[in-house]
């Protein structure tokens, strides 16, 4: 993996485009297909520096990347500590941005893609962490992107990794088709449902075709729209979820 030294990276970062701000870093759009995250001075990003060495860490989830996993692939260091790191630059929108029109079908079209990648990626002990909206991108298949924060699992085995991460990408798609935040749960009133959506958050993720079926009325043509009109739902805070039990 390249690292590149550099003494200041202000000049090269000011005719830049913005495409993102988080909690940790501000992406930036450089040439055709790629992108700088340029590291914040922001307590969660020292907290994350505190618990690696992130020269060593992002190295090491270089070694993960596939089609549906979008690693780091240039470092950026000053004065030998890491401030910036690249990666290609992926089309398409964030989950977060989807379109209320965008029909089911397209939900499922490709998911078999995330599905194999994840069990790979899950196969190298690699546990997926803040994982939302904004760090799915989707066009025509899933990417996902900022894996920075993710670590090596070596307490759990490699099944339980798979099913950890499935449960926070299926739960991370759902919720993105009822545009709801992150600590939002969602509670379906038709029993079959409920019980359908539990089995594959909690026990198999391959039951997220039986599932979105089911939740379409076997009508993949319906939409994102038409889904949050017409599924009977209740929504509950993370705080009101784990009350229930």
């Amino acid at each position: 993996m390249k690292k590149i030294e550099v003494n200041s990276i202000i000049k090269q970062i000011i005719p830049l485009k913005i495409i993102g701000i988080g909690t940790t870093a501000i992406c930036f759009k450089i040439r055709q297909n790629d992108v700088l995250k340029l590291y914040l001075n922001t307590p969660l990003k020292n907290n994350l520096f505190k618990c690696y060495n992130m020269v060593e860490h992002l190295s090491k989830i270089n070694e993960i990347g596939n089609n549906t996993f979008i690693v780091p692939d240039r470092l950026i260091t000053k004065n030998n500590k890491l401030i910036a790191y690249t990666y290609p630059y992926v089309s398409g929108k964030s989950l977060k941005h989807i379109d209320g029109n965008t029909k089911m079908r397209d939900y499922i079209k490709n998911y078999h893609i995330l599905y194999f990648d994840t069990k790979k990626i899950s196969d190298k002990k690699f546990r997926l962490h803040d994982m939302h909206a904004k760090n799915i991108v989707f066009d025509k298949e899933y990417k996902i992107i900022d894996l920075d924060k993710g670590y090596f699992d070596e307490k759990n085995d490699i099944d339980t990794i798979f099913l950890k991460n499935m449960k926070d990408i299926n739960r991370t798609i759902l919720n993105s088709i009822y545009d709801l935040n992150i600590d939002d749960n969602l509670i379906f009133q038709n029993e079959e449902l409920a019980e359908k959506y539990l089995e594959m958050i909690v026990n198999d993720p391959t039951k997220f075709y039986e599932f979105m079926l089911c939740l379409c009325d076997n009508n993949l043509d319906k939409t994102k729209n038409d889904i949050k009109r017409d599924t009977n739902i209740k929504i509950y805070s993370k705080k009101q979820y784990y009350k229930r039990f």
